[in-house]
């Protein structure tokens, strides 16, 4: 790890030490984050290739500005200018590009975590997972890089919102306790040498969650907060609609033919269907996209 201090020498009894006034740590230069920077967007007009010319000219990437400057001046003078007024996102640009991070996200984060940003990237990686857009297998593997505990509280807390949200995505509103659990003791020790994130642990995690009100457990069923309360809400609108009294009309076949003609289009047999359905159940559900009917033969 590599920082930039700011200080003055001083002798003491243990001989000449740094008083220091300041200092941050530096972003490591690899090679994959200063392509990524100078190809990110910040600078106009700079792509991939261009990108790894300026810091390929001499194998440095100082060296290789200068072996392009007789060429670039104008564009090396805007790379210049761009790490002078973004030097916070040129960090989190840096740290993050390797990860196919974009400079939008890369400026969610300087938005979601300020001047703290590049200490959280550095310690508690995790917390990206607060931010939209993050997903846990790419944080995972910026948290990987800096050697963060697979037992970290915030890596097990995102691997089990992560595996709701991918049962959310097949259309699922919760997992049961334990298959949640033993999904997320796979999840977490994929690529481990060995078993390192033991189920008590995972489990203790989880019940924390739920203490905090962060998941919700109903009958051994584990759902995100908001799934729980849209399941609610839908079952007591169900029962709502099916106490009501419809108001329908007597004869629904003439209405039918009435409002076509009044709206000026034909229902096809399904849709005429569905809209008689009203006049035998309180609640219909009606799935998919709306097939248009087919228009009437010409000639």
């Amino acid at each position: 790890m590599d920082f930039e201090i700011i200080g003055q020498w001083e002798d003491s009894k243990y001989g000449l030490q740094l008083s220091v006034e300041s200092f941050r740590e530096l972003v490591s230069q690899t090679r994959e984050g200063i392509i990524g920077y100078l190809s990110s967007g910040l600078i106009k007009d700079i792509g991939p290739k261009m990108a790894a010319a300026i810091y390929g000219g001499v194998g440095k990437p100082a060296g290789g500005a200068a072996a392009y400057s007789r060429y670039l001046p104008q564009k090396l003078e805007k790379i210049r200018l761009s790490f002078q007024d973004s030097r916070a996102l040129r960090d989190i640009v840096a740290r993050l590009s390797p990860y196919g991070i974009s400079v939008k996200k890369a400026a969610k984060v300087l938005e979601a975590f300020g001047g703290n940003a590049m200490e959280i990237l550095q310690n508690q990686p995790f917390r990206l997972c607060e931010i939209k857009g993050f997903g846990f297998k790419i944080v995972d593997a910026i948290a990987r890089a800096v050697r963060c505990s697979p037992s970290d509280p915030l890596r097990i807390g995102g691997g089990l919102c992560y595996l709701l949200d991918e049962a959310e995505q097949a259309g699922h509103l919760f997992l049961p306790y334990g298959e949640l659990l033993q999904k997320a003791c796979l999840l977490l020790n994929e690529g481990l040498p060995q078993e390192e994130v033991t189920r008590p642990v995972v489990e203790a995690r989880l019940n924390q969650l739920l203490v905090e009100k962060k998941l919700f457990c109903d009958i051994r069923r584990v759902y995100k907060p908001e799934l729980r309360k849209a399941e609610v809400d839908v079952a007591r609108k169900v029962l709502q609609m099916l106490s009501d009294k419809n108001s329908l009309p007597a004869d629904m076949d003439a209405e039918l033919t009435r409002s076509q003609k009044s709206l000026g289009l034909t229902l096809s047999e399904k849709q005429a269907e569905a809209v008689r359905m009203w006049d035998k159940s309180s609640l219909s559900i009606i799935t998919g996209g709306p097939v248009p009917a087919r228009p009437p033969p010409c000639g």
